[in-house]
């Protein structure tokens, strides 16, 4: 018989609202039914592990994995409550590594800074601002990628993300664009499904067994090859046209009061109903 094994969760938008990071005590609560059920629950995001929302995440939910930076860092939660890194492409994968400071430093030649300590202040120190095609850009430079987003929503980085995709295909460097759009992109060395596959393959869990939640277009991968994939309602139709055709779980709240719908529906079923074919219908679809 097929069981629900492990629910992997985006953090933005899902387990958290988009303006600000809320721990949810109902969230909470049904993690922890599901955990006593056998089934694993963490997270899937493009966070970093030392970041301020890994840190409170990770100790309230007790999440038993993280599967951060788009995939590339993985780390499991040991008995005594720490965490230890399963999966780093510092050591695995150079090559990759290589390839993303290559572009970086093309971007770095082909652009130019702006020292304005409003600019610095205002993103805390983070951020740094590059202007590059006639766009003001903050640029967030990470171990395993860059994120680029425009200072104004009346710009369009569509020709900069031409310019960074053309330096790739000259180069041969294999690098993953994620969720790329007029006002964001992040490139880096790895997505999501390729974490969420990784830590499946290690765990011996098939991936019919498991459950994804997310609402962004770098989620649609992770959602593509699990067996129930699910969204909150904010969601584009094309999140919606893949988890409906993969008969998943789309709720009818936002952000993480979607979440928690998800959840609670999940909690109050069997598990061993919950993977592939055996889905009860209450389950697919809207609701």
């Amino acid at each position: 018989m097929q069981m629900l094994e492990a629910i992997f969760c985006d953090v933005d938008g899902t387990l958290t609202g988009h303006a600000t990071k809320p721990v949810d005590t109902e969230i909470r609560n049904h993690i922890r039914v599901l955990q006593k059920k056998g089934v694993k629950f963490g997270t899937a995001t493009s966070h970093e592990f030392n970041g301020k929302i890994i840190k409170k995440f990770s100790k309230y939910y007790k999440l038993d994995f993280m599967v951060l930076e788009n995939g590339s860092v993985i780390y499991l939660r040991e008995k005594n409550g720490s965490y230890s890194k399963l999966r780093s492409y510092e050591k695995e994968n150079k090559q990759k590594l290589q390839h993303l400071r290559s572009l970086q430093k093309y971007f770095l030649r082909n652009s130019k800074k702006i020292k304005t300590s409003d600019f610095i202040l205002t993103h805390k120190g983070f951020y740094k601002i590059f202007y590059m095609e006639k766009i003001y850009l903050t640029v967030h430079f990470k171990k395993a990628s860059f994120l680029i987003r425009t200072l104004s929503s009346n710009d369009d980085i569509t020709p900069v993300i031409r310019i960074l995709e053309n330096e790739c295909c000259r180069n041969k460097l294999d690098l993953k664009f994620i969720e790329p759009s007029k006002e964001f992109v992040e490139i880096g060395i790895a997505n999501k499904a390729e974490g969420v596959k990784y830590l499946a393959d290690h765990l011996d869990i098939p991936l019919k067994n498991v459950c994804a939640i997310g609402d962004a277009d770098n989620d649609i991968e992770m959602l593509k090859l699990v067996g129930l994939p699910a969204c909150p309602a904010d969601v584009s139709k094309k999140i919606k046209d893949i988890i409906n055709k993969k008969h998943g779980i789309i709720a009818s709240k936002n952000e993480y009061l979607g979440t928690r719908q998800i959840l609670r529906r999940i909690a109050q079923f069997k598990v061993e109903v919950l993977a592939g074919e055996l889905k009860p219908p209450e389950i697919g679809g809207e609701y």
